[in-house]
């Protein structure tokens, strides 16, 4: 596999998730890479001590105007509420982003869809992909079934974490 892949670049995100578990109550831990047109990483972020900032920000905080025409990698689908922070699909979408790669869906009731609803409904936001992450040992979609249950404190079918069509092993694709 390419260290520009898809798959890579989500495998990244999941880490920076995996770094923050048990410091974000009451917000889930996340990852979020986001990745040049021309392939280079220029902001990372993790939900931070609290779970204030969320990670989407703070790593469009780092890529600054690069990341206008770049690709978001994010381990949980951008929240769409406005709760003590504005909803970070609004942030991406101010920022320009030209593509988002969400690994699963948010099973909280605020969300569970709406992020990516939001996102799918601007011109900016062009495209929304989920990355298929196969279910073999300790492989990608294991961890974040794992890392989805370890946010909430609770058990969610993995099933219900893909609200939109999954795509292809190793790529992404256009979802529909």
């Amino acid at each position: 596999m390419s260290m520009n892949s898809p798959l890579c670049h989500m495998r990244h995100a999941l880490v920076l998730a995996q770094r923050s578990l048990g410091q974000t109550a009451p917000n889930p831990a996340v990852g979020c890479v986001i990745v040049s047109p021309q392939g280079q990483i220029v902001g990372r972020g993790r939900t931070a001590k609290g779970g204030r900032p969320h990670a989407e920000v703070l790593a469009l905080a780092e890529a600054g105007e690069a990341a206008r025409g770049a690709t978001v990698y994010v381990t949980l689908e951008p929240c769409s509420h406005t709760g003590q922070t504005p909803p970070c699909a609004g942030a991406l979408i101010a920022a320009g982003v030209a593509r988002i790669v969400v690994a699963v869906g948010d099973p909280d009731p605020r969300v569970n869809g709406r992020g990516v609803a939001m996102l799918r409904a601007a011109t900016a936001a062009g495209e929304i992909a989920h990355v298929r992450l196969r279910a073999r040992g300790t492989g990608a979609r294991n961890a974040v079934r794992w890392l989805i249950n370890q946010c909430y404190g609770t058990q969610w079918p993995i099933e219900r974490t893909f609200p939109v069509s999954v795509t292809m092993r190793d790529s992404v694709a256009r979802a529909k």
